[in-house]
């Protein structure tokens, strides 16, 4: 028993001196990691890319500015001014048109993390938006549905910035133009950017 007793102090002591003479190696490993920013909480980015209208025949320049929050890593919530750029088309009843899009797009946007950097997501909102037509009458202020998917790649953990790339479909109620009922449409837009972000 006293033999036994001896083994167990001696393994003690072993133990507890290992972990003393370790300690300062695990915090310097610790020291040299990088502190990773959270995914939570607020974030900002802005993208630049094209628009593809369906009734309309230019493929236009578009830009977005974001702002989210993020209460969990599995949702967000989003408001964006998306604009589309000023396509144009030659209408039998209305003749040439020029039509500046751009509004307020809100979105629920469920996230779902892949490792440690890269993050895929989806949106469904609504788009607040007004068509002003350039030599013709119409166009007023309307929301129509929007929806899209994307995803995030974290360059600088600890930072919280990175790259997002992402596709947003707008289907939009243009509404009559010019003096002609004929002329009302509805057309939808593909938006598709590539931009950064940020977390606050």
């Amino acid at each position: 028993m006293k033999g036994q007793g001896r083994m167990l102090v001696a393994t003690l002591f072993v133990c507890l001196a290992a972990a003393v003479l370790a300690a300062p190696a695990r915090a310097e490993g610790e020291a040299q990691e990088p502190i990773r920013k959270p995914d939570l909480g607020f974030s900002i980015g802005a993208g630049t890319g094209v628009a593809n209208f369906d009734k309309f025949d230019d493929n236009t320049f578009a830009w977005r500015v974001q702002a989210a929050y993020s209460p969990c890593k599995w949702v967000a919530g989003e408001i964006e001014w998306l604009d589309l750029g000023s396509p144009r088309n030659n209408f039998t009843t209305a003749g040439k048109v020029e039509m500046a899009t751009a509004g307020f797009n809100l979105s629920v946007v469920p996230t779902l993390p892949i490792g440690e950097d890269w993050t895929v997501f989806g949106k469904l909102g609504g788009y607040f938006w007004d068509a002003n037509y350039a030599g013709v009458s119409g166009g007023n202020w309307s929301t129509d549905m929007s929806f899209g998917l994307g995803a995030t790649y974290r360059l600088f953990p600890s930072f919280g910035a990175g790259v997002k790339a992402e596709w947003t479909r707008v289907m939009l109620e243009v509404g009559s133009i010019g003096n002609s009922p004929s002329a009302s449409i509805e057309d939808t837009a593909d938006v598709f950017t590539l931009g950064a972000y940020f977390l606050f």
